[in-house]
């Protein structure tokens, strides 16, 4: 009877395995449209999946001082987060590859890397190795004569026209009552600044900006404010990069998952905090979603627990349960085979049939 045992738990472990396994190979390629562009033109980039897919989420760094991001043929791309996401989980796979254009502003060779790659197709849940390619950025050729006009522009005349302006120095000795400045833009910088939080911006160029302000603030005459106040812009503050794990995670694990097995309101919650935090560019209005990026909050919804395990792991592919009622229909039969067997070889039975 411990042959037997044995043998059904091996024979169910295989069953549960062919049943709901999961293919975790590598898969996918990625190729550039032209190994080299000249600077100005545009560069297609493919990613292929090797077979058609209802779901994808992957991320694509590029060289942001080589190439500028134009568009992608299917799905979403954040330029925040380098991170690509094709959501179809609730159709059939329809979905073979995405192109991604790409627009060349300096010359050199710039570099195309995909990492943290998945996909779902009919085999279940694919990974994707990293995969990159490099693209060669040339200078436009041009004639020798139009090469020479560029240079010949003068940009210094704005200089010239304000240093004669120091002669004013005596008559503002002379004067007692204060010199009065318009500040306006000072003014409109500080209330811009007030309702920022500076760690959702660059350290270089957060101190930049407040070191305008201050050389501002201390200007005493108009002529020095004004050749100080095209500093006191918001172009100069850059946007701190940051991770957005929580919403990398929640991707890969809503990947073939089954929305009708949900309810609709804990389902929609949760794709529009995933809207909310894909489009969130500042880390303080990523920090104030994060914690609702999690498939713990879905509430299952009332249905047949069975049914719903086949959906999650079957897809409601009649073949496979075909295969599964055979398998448990060959176990039932073995196992009454090996009983038949053992009991013809006690040494009892064998006993009583002499008699």
């Amino acid at each position: 009877m411990k042959k037997i045992k044995n043998l059904a738990i091996v024979l169910m472990l295989f069953m549960i395995i062919f049943l709901c396994g999961n293919v975790n190979a590598a898969g996918g390629s990625m190729k550039a449209g032209k190994s080299k562009v000249t600077v100005g033109q545009t560069v297609s980039v493919t990613v292929s999946f090797g077979s058609k897919v209802n779901s994808a989420q992957f991320k694509l760094d590029y060289d942001t001082s080589k190439f500028d991001y134009v568009s992608c043929s299917e799905g979403k791309y954040n330029q925040g987060t380098n991170r690509y996401t094709y959501l179809g989980m609730d159709t059939e796979p329809d979905l073979a590859s995405v192109t991604f254009t790409f627009k060349s502003k300096q010359t050199g060779s710039g570099k195309f890397s995909l990492s943290s790659g998945m996909f779902k197709n009919n085999s279940g849940k694919v990974t994707m190795s990293n995969l990159s390619t490099s693209v060669t950025i040339e200078e436009v050729k041009s004639n020798s004569s139009s090469g020479t006009k560029k240079p010949t522009t003068t940009t210094k005349k704005p200089n010239s026209t304000k240093k004669p302006t120091s002669n004013t120095d005596d008559t503002n000795e002379e004067q007692t009552d204060p010199v009065i400045v318009q500040k306006a833009e000072l003014i409109e910088i500080r209330n811009f600044v007030s309702g920022l939080i500076d760690t959702d911006y660059t350290e270089e160029s957060w101190n930049a900006l407040q070191e305008a302000i201050a050389n501002a603030e201390t200007a005493g005459t108009q002529e020095e404010y004004d050749a100080l106040k095209e500093q006191l812009s918001k172009d100069i503050l850059q946007k701190a990069p940051f991770e957005k794990t929580e919403l990398d995670k929640v991707l890969r694990d809503l990947i073939g998952l089954p929305k009708e097995n949900y309810t609709k309101e804990t389902w929609d919650a949760l794709q529009a905090a995933i809207v909310t935090a894909d489009n969130a560019e500042l880390k303080s209005d990523y920090d104030k979603i994060k914690n609702k990026l999690t498939i713990n909050d879905l509430i299952l919804d009332e249905k047949d627990f069975i049914e719903q395990i086949m959906d999650d792991s079957c897809g409601h592919k009649m073949i496979i349960l075909t295969l599964a009622s055979a398998v448990v229909i060959l176990i039932i039969a073995i196992m009454i085979l090996l009983v038949m067997y053992e009991k013809a070889k006690d040494p009892e039975n064998l006993g009583r049939r002499a008699k």
